[in-house]
């Protein structure tokens, strides 16, 4: 059976007229997602039969220009209409650590989007640092499809304890 591609995902043939892209919906698709995504300016993609494709795409992107904004929100986006937790919070937790202190409006309005996708201890975590923001070496619950956390587990409170103590003696 042959199914269209979703309207935004277009070919050239070769008249060079912009065709919709046809392919066997058992079939793999024709074209590498690095084609198909690439410049794509909506912030939404229909990825129905190519989700996983899509998603590694998404994250191998993220993770060579973290400040491509518009790839972390499609990033965003394609693992919440999938309803994948995992990928949801490590792409959310992506974008934080790329906005750092910066874009609170965005984060807030991310956060919202997935809120409850998201579990209980993570949700809270990500609004505790929702005004501080997020670095690479923050401190979070454990995100394995983050590509750019540095997985911290722990706190430099210990620190800081040893150096006040050191200051009142």
């Amino acid at each position: 059976m042959t199914r269209q591609v979703p309207v935004e995902l277009f070919l050239r043939n070769k008249d060079n007229y912009l065709t919709p892209a046809l392919w066997d919906a058992e079939a793999e698709i024709p074209v590498e997602p690095a084609f198909l995504i690439s410049g794509h300016k909506s912030l939404y993609l229909n990825v129905t039969h190519w989700s996983d494709k899509a998603r590694d795409y998404l994250a191998h992107h993220v993770a060579r220009k973290p400040n491509d904004l518009r790839t972390q929100i499609q990033r965003i986006n394609v693992n919440h209409a999938f309803q994948d937790v995992d990928g949801t919070y490590g792409a959310v937790l992506d974008l934080f650590i790329v906005l750092g202190k910066d874009g609170i409006g965005l984060r807030r309005r991310v956060l919202r989007q997935c809120d409850k996708l998201l579990r209980p201890d993570v949700r809270l975590a990500l609004k505790l640092h929702l005004v501080s923001g997020v670095t690479a070496l923050t401190s979070m619950p454990p995100a394995p499809r983050s590509v750019l956390t540095k997985g911290l587990l722990g706190t430099a409170n210990l620190v800081e304890f040893l150096l006040i103590r050191e200051m009142r003696q």
